[in-house]
C-alpha cells in the first residue's frame, strides 16, 4: 500500500528555493531592464533629481537590510537548528528579521535600478517573503503552541513598533 501523506517542505528548504528564485528573477529584471524597460528608464533618467533620491534611498535601505540580517545571523547563526523559540534581541522587536532584511534589500535594489521590471520583481519578492513568513508562523504555532501565540501577540510580524 502506498502512503499518500504529503510531507511539507522544511522552512529552510522553502527559504533556499524562494531565495534562489528571487535572486534569479531579480538578476533577469536588472539585466534586461534596458532591453525591455527602456521607456520607464529613459523617463526616470530625465528626472535626475528623482534618480539621485532613489539611489540614496536604495543605498540606505540596502545598508539597513544587511545590518538587520547580520544582527539576526549573529543572534542565531543556525536558525534551522535551534531547539527553542527565539524571542530576545532583534527577535523581541520583529518576529521575522530575516524576511524583513530581505524586503529592505529588495526595495533598496529596486530603488537603485528603477523600472517596470524591477517594480514587478519588488512586488513578487514582497509577496513571496510575506507568504513564507506566514507559512513559517503556522509551523511555529504547531511546534510551540501557546508560547508562540503569546509571542505573536506582543511582537509584530515585520516592522517594529516605534513604542515598546
Amino acid at each position: 500500500m502506498i502512503n499518500k501523506t504529503r510531507r511539507t517542505p522544511s522552512p529552510r528548504s522553502r527559504q533556499v528555493i524562494a531565495g534562489i528564485a528571487l535572486v534569479l528573477l531579480g538578476g533577469f529584471c536588472i539585466g534586461n531592464q534596458d532591453r525591455y524597460d527602456h521607456v520607464s528608464s529613459q523617463l526616470l533618467m530625465r528626472i535626475s533629481s528623482l534618480v539621485l533620491v532613489l539611489r540614496v534611498l536604495g543605498i540606505i535601505l540596502l545598508v539597513i537590510g544587511v545590518a538587520i540580517r547580520i544582527l539576526a545571523w549573529i543572534q542565531i547563526p543556525n536558525t534551522h537548528r535551534i531547539g527553542s523559540l527565539a524571542t530576545t534581541g532583534i527577535y523581541s522587536r520583529t518576529r521575522n528579521p530575516v524576511y524583513l532584511a530581505f524586503m529592505f534589500i529588495i526595495v533598496g535594489i529596486a530603488c537603485l535600478f528603477p523600472g517596470l521590471l524591477t517594480l514587478m520583481w519588488l512586488v513578487i519578492g514582497i509577496v513571496v517573503l510575506y507568504e513564507l513568513a506566514k507559512l513559517e508562523e503556522r509551523d511555529l504555532e504547531n511546534v510551540y503552541g501557546n508560547e508562540y501565540l503569546d509571542y505573536k501577540r506582543t511582537v509584530p510580524l515585520f516592522l517594529p513598533r516605534l513604542k515598546k
